[in-house]
């Protein structure tokens, strides 16, 4: 990992760095992290089937002033509930992601609110995947109100979360507006 951070901090050339399932964890992550905080020509981070967890927040951390990453695939990293949270406070600010996939990763109901919230404001963000998490009606339902206020986002993924056909009703109604 030591490697890849020296190589991600040199290079000024790398546009993608895909280092899916390759057993990361959380403190592996801050050391990547830090370097993509040095690098200025990377557009596509794929980090999926790691288990980067707390990590992330490392990575956000760092994104939130990123100018040249478009492309975060972050799937099946057992990040949870805290997910949705970290996602919120880097979309409040990041202009630059277009697309983001989160499937997968544990992500419950708890911080659902502040992800919708972001997403109201965050008009660069085109495509959201939240596919194979813990959303219920609730949230989904939430996320649908998103749409209503959001002109940027074209796919919003939320297959295999626990909802049911009244709210996949309410969700094509939101699609309506947006």
């Amino acid at each position: 990992v030591q490697e890849l951070s020296n190589l991600l901090m040199s290079n000024n050339t790398l546009i993608t760095l895909d280092i899916h399932f390759n057993n990361i964890h959380s403190d592996e992550m801050y050391i990547i992290a830090n370097a993509i905080k040095c690098n200025t020509t990377l557009k596509k981070l794929c980090i999926d089937g790691n288990s980067i967890g707390d990590g992330f927040r490392e990575l956000v951390d760092v994104l939130k002033y990123n100018t040249t990453l478009e492309i975060l695939i972050c799937n099946d990293n057992f990040i949870g509930d805290d997910c949705a949270k970290q996602l919120a406070e880097l979309l409040k600010v990041n202009t630059t992601l277009k697309e983001i996939n989160m499937s997968a990763n544990e992500i419950g109901n708890e911080y659902i609110q502040e992800l919708v919230d972001s997403l109201k404001i965050n008009n660069t963000l085109e495509y959201l995947s939240l596919s194979c998490n813990e959303l219920n009606n609730d949230s989904i339902c939430k996320l649908a109100d998103a749409l209503k206020y959001n002109k940027g986002l074209k796919i919003l993924d939320i297959n295999h979360n626990e909802f049911d056909e009244n709210c996949h009703e309410y969700v094509m109604e939101a699609l309506q507006y947006n």
